[in-house]
């Protein structure tokens, strides 16, 4: 609506900023590009638009619109993980001697963990 109404690309967004850009020669006294608040309403303000064109180039840029990053805005609620695995062993051959009195032995067995 504001090109329109002002001329072509008077507003657009550039690296995440409102960027306004006067072509037209201001003229009177002390003839300044500014924006300011209409009717104390602090939009503007609120917005972080307010400001004028100091070095006279017919261009106002706008503070960043957010300073915030995707990892700002992405989170992970009530979230639940879970995992299983399986341990399994075919063919299992052990022996063991006890002082030489107790001899205990495992010939062809197998064996499993679930966890």
């Amino acid at each position: 609506m504001l090109n329109g109404a002002i001329g072509p690309n008077f507003a657009k967004i550039q690296n995440k900023r409102f960027v306004f850009t006067d072509p037209s020669t201001p003229t009177g006294p002390n003839p300044a590009f500014k924006i300011q608040d209409a009717n104390n309403s602090g939009l503007a303000m609120l917005m972080q638009l307010v400001g004028s064109d100091g070095d006279g180039d017919g261009v106002i840029t706008s503070t960043p619109l957010h300073g915030k990053s995707l990892a700002d805005r992405v989170f992970i609620d009530n979230a639940l993980l879970t995992a299983s695995a399986t341990l399994t062993a075919n063919d299992i051959d052990a022996n063991a001697t006890f002082g030489g009195l107790i001899d205990i032995g495992i010939d062809s067995g197998f064996g499993s963990i679930s966890v």
